[in-house]
């Protein structure tokens, strides 16, 4: 089976995890852990990719720096969508 969309392949690979997990299976750290995610899933792929135009870095430093950073991650190079 195939498995698409970001919040669905966290919530596999997270599955697979034996380790200490992404998103807390109940409660008030689930929700937070599953909102940030979402924030998170807009910055990647929404944001640059269908709004390049406007520019979200701007008034947000410290986000952008992580962006940035986060960005040159080789996970992140090779994933880059295509416009």
């Amino acid at each position: 089976m195939a498995l698409f969309d970001s919040p669905v392949i966290c919530e596999y690979l997270d599955s697979l995890n034996t380790g200490r997990k992404l998103f807390p299976a109940a409660g008030p750290a689930r929700w937070a852990a599953l909102r940030q995610q979402a924030v998170a899933d807009g910055i990647l792929d929404w944001l640059d990719f269908r709004f390049g135009a406007d520019d979200w870095r701007i008034g947000r430093p410290t986000l952008a720096a992580w962006f940035a950073g986060f960005s040159q991650r080789p996970s992140m190079q090779a994933t880059l969508p295509s416009a």
